[in-house]
């Protein structure tokens, strides 16, 4: 097995168990600042690692929406340390970064029909946000559809995680039957 081989497969599973324990986070633990920032430091690792693990595989744009996912979701990381409108500014900046990742790495051929439509509709999410931020609505209400935002995109990450590990398995499965 060469090293691109044995790097690729700590590439695949690491970023399956960011993004398995980002998504727990999300789901089971208490909601606390440290929680939250814990889970966007493993979906940025995450996607950080399909980056690098895309970019050598030879699928460029698809590798600059993962990188330019992990730049947003650092503005979520930094929202958590500030307050008021100075944070949801952040937050609502991050959002437009969402767009543009979500439609590159939907460039990723191998990726299924149902996942690129789970990947595009996990940006609509973000865009109802910040209509609801700019219209002055209640803070209750931007707090429902950002949480169903969180976990919907926590999903759509563990999706793409989950699609990665099956298809090393497939391959290890197909080169041993040759």
């Amino acid at each position: 097995m060469s090293r691109h081989e044995v790097e690729d497969k700590r590439i695949v599973y690491t970023q399956f168990f960011c993004f398995l324990i980002a998504f727990l986070i999300t789901i089971i633990s208490p909601k606390t600042t440290q929680n939250f920032k814990a889970a966007d430091s493993l979906v940025m690792t995450g996607t950080v690692l399909l980056a690098i693990k895309l970019a050598r595989d030879g699928w460029e744009i698809a590798a600059a929406g993962f990188t330019l996912l992990a730049i947003a979701w650092g503005g979520y990381f930094i929202q958590h340390d500030i307050s008021g409108e100075s944070g949801k500014g952040i937050l609502a900046s991050s959002f437009y970064f969402f767009l543009p990742s979500m439609l590159m790495i939907c460039f990723y051929q191998p990726f299924p029909w149902w996942l690129k439509l789970i990947t595009v509709s996990s940006v609509i999410a973000p865009f109802i946000i910040l209509v609801i931020e700019s219209s002055g609505s209640d803070a209750g209400q931007l707090r429902v559809w950002t949480g169903i935002n969180f976990k919907f995109l926590h999903f759509t990450t563990l999706c793409w995680g989950s699609f990665f590990v099956y298809s090393l398995l497939r391959n290890k499965y197909k080169s041993k039957r040759n």
